[in-house]
């Protein structure tokens, strides 16, 4: 699973990592405080669709800071093809920005599975998402079984 965030502290998404990582999902986290992480930069633009291909399912953490940098665009225009080619699931998780004030190129998000949370602390919330991520999951591995292991991902749904 690839997880973007581009805020510079935010503790919620180590806290989201650590709760991901202890249900049994394998994290790489794109960015590094705020830039790309370097052994991700370097790559090829086939060797990046590779990896979110590889990887199947995006978190992606909206926020100003991501929708204001330009590096972040490449991996969020990216992602939209892969969604819409089927390719890839996308988890939004929506930090305090009204979808009405997405930008144009972001407005395909709302079609992700947009978590929602409304608990009181902060860990309650980041473990919530986490289950939340863990469970859609679960029901596409067991959809995709069903299937007789056809590639499943399913559209995206309010949770």
């Amino acid at each position: 699973m690839l997880l973007f965030n581009l805020q510079k502290k935010w503790a919620e998404v180590d806290s989201l990592t650590e709760h991901l990582d202890v249900l049994g999902m394998d994290v790489c986290n794109v960015y590094d405080g705020t830039k790309v992480v370097s052994g991700i930069w370097g790559m090829t633009h086939d060797e990046t669709k590779e990896m979110f291909i590889k990887h199947r399912y995006v978190v992606i953490v909206v926020s100003e800071e991501l929708f204001l940098s330009t590096s972040a665009l490449y991996y969020i225009e990216l992602a939209r093809k892969l969604y819409e080619k089927g390719d890839i699931k996308v988890y939004v998780i929506n930090n305090g920005i009204s979808v009405e004030k997405y930008p144009e190129r972001c407005k395909w998000l709302t079609e992700g599975v947009m978590l929602k949370n409304y608990s009181n602390t902060a860990d309650e919330k980041t473990y919530a998402y986490a289950m939340d991520i863990v469970l859609g999951i679960t029901y596409d591995l067991f959809s995709e079984d069903k299937d007789n292991g056809k590639k499943v991902v399913k559209e995206g749904t309010n949770v």
